[in-house]
């Protein structure tokens, strides 16, 4: 199954224009809270961290290494966009996340909050940054493009949970709706 949405060309190309646009707000957050480094990133989103997680529910990730920006006021900017792409939606904001170079979110199943979930990405490489997640059994590492990557999917509170994990090697935006 894959997860990857088109909203059209041009209301992409207006999300892009608004991410590059606080680009510099954005990592200049991150530097001002302050970034690490972590050498063992890949182990918190592998198949045996999924197997020492998954016995049970986790809605939210144990370990991570990401930074909010919530504060900034960005995902406002883009809620009419994305209004306007799921006009009969109710479209609320919930996650703005900069994954820096060795930036990880643990594996987890947002099962706390049932909804449909879009979430845009903005990696700075292609291939260096990634949604995994488990699909009937088996573990897909779907790759950012360079710019912009849209992503769609079902988050429920009864089994079967959508268990996913982000990692990433290069600078990586994340920029997340609730659709209702």
């Amino acid at each position: 199954m894959s997860l990857r949405v088109s909203i059209g060309e041009a209301l992409q190309s207006e999300l892009e224009r608004v991410v590059v646009k606080h680009l510099p707000q954005i990592l200049g957050n991150t530097k001002m809270v302050g970034a690490i480094t972590v050498p063992d990133w890949e182990k918190h989103v592998s198949e045996e961290a999924l197997v020492s997680t998954s016995k049970g529910d986790r809605a939210v990730s144990v370990g991570d290494n990401l930074v909010s920006f919530e504060g900034l006021g960005i995902g406002r900017k883009m809620s009419h966009i994305i209004q306007e792409a799921f006009p009969d939606k109710s479209v609320m904001p919930s996650g703005f996340f900069h994954y820096p170079p060795t930036g990880f979110m643990g594996w987890h199943t947002n099962s706390d909050v049932p909804c449909q979930r879009l979430y845009i990405t903005w990696a700075k490489e292609a291939g260096k940054s990634f949604f995994r997640y488990v699909d009937d059994g088996d573990i897909v590492t779907d790759y950012d493009d360079a710019g912009i990557t849209l992503r769609m999917f079902d988050i429920t509170d009864k089994p079967p949970y959508l268990w996913h994990a982000v990692g990433s090697e290069t600078d990586r935006i994340s920029i997340g709706y609730r659709l209702r």
